[in-house]
């Protein structure tokens, strides 16, 4: 079985697992069962996996039942612990995002509405924007340039990546490059609130950052988007139900499996170039 393969194979069931996970939660005997789930979770997934274990033909069914009882004891562990006990909020990055947003404002541009529209397009406020600039924008259907999205961290990402390639292009300089790449992404994530669609991005980033340090390993958007589907769910099972979460998988599903097939019906013709699908 190759690694796409085994990305969608074992994503479904494990996305599937943490859907039926969110189901659960509820009073009563739904509530009961959760926690029956919770604590004797680990106990079941060991055990099935010895007794699958013994089913060497059917490694692709053992894979996926496995998976789903994962997702389904990652969803239902979630709902026991408390509302803040994962992710809570750091002052240094709040202290920054602030410090950000006064350098933003005290900055002397020619139009006064440049500062707000800076601001909003780096920390996500839109508190400063005027009206005639969100119904301009929606008008144009551009509207969601003014939210956080994995966007706006790809394309800091990769100019943060531009800058630091003086650092050559030696095996240490990758590295090192990678590594602050991911560093000032994770910063970035949290010091803008840890959306949904950020975290995304923020996961295809460390994937793709460390992929491309291992010799001969070939990058997979397909892969990577199953990969950091299961990654995130894992972390944060209720977001499943986030329409921003929803949204922005379902995009990244259409740029990796509906844009192939859109290119080859209306290809690039003359010297125009071919749209360049970035991995975050």
């Amino acid at each position: 079985m190759t690694m796409r393969n085994a990305s969608f194979a074992l994503s479904f069931p494990f996305t599937a697992g943490v859907l039926a996970g969110q189901l659960l939660h509820g009073p009563g005997a739904a509530s009961a069962a959760a926690q029956a789930i919770a604590f004797a979770g680990p106990f079941a997934i060991i055990g099935l996996a010895v007794l699958l274990a013994c089913c060497r033909s059917r490694a692709g069914l053992t894979g996926a039942v496995l998976f789903f009882c994962l997702g389904l004891w990652c969803a239902v562990i979630r709902q026991i612990l408390p509302a803040n006990g994962i992710g809570s909020g750091n002052d240094i990055t709040a202290a920054t995002l602030e410090a950000l947003r006064s350098r933003i404002e005290s900055l002397p541009f020619g139009r006064e509405e440049t500062a707000s529209l800076l601001e909003a397009l780096l920390t996500g406020r839109k508190a400063a924007l005027d009206k005639e600039t969100i119904v301009a924008f929606r008008s144009a259907g551009a509207a969601h340039i003014l939210a956080l999205s994995g966007l706006h961290l790809g394309v800091l990402s990769a100019v943060l990546d531009r800058m630091l390639r003086v650092l050559g292009n030696s095996r240490a300089a990758r590295a090192l490059r990678a590594f602050a790449v991911i560093a000032a992404a994770l910063f970035y994530t949290l010091m803008c609130g840890k959306g949904a669609s950020l975290v995304r991005a923020f996961i295809f980033i460390c994937i793709s950052k460390l992929t491309s340090l291992a010799p001969g390993r070939r990058k997979d958007g397909a892969t990577t988007l199953c990969t950091a589907l299961v990654v995130q769910l894992a972390i944060r099972p209720e977001w499943i139900g986030d329409p921003a979460f929803q949204l922005s998988y379902l995009s990244m599903c259409a740029i990796f499996f509906l844009y192939p097939h859109l290119e080859r019906w209306h290809p690039a013709a003359g010297n125009r170039r071919n749209i360049t699908v970035r991995m975050w």
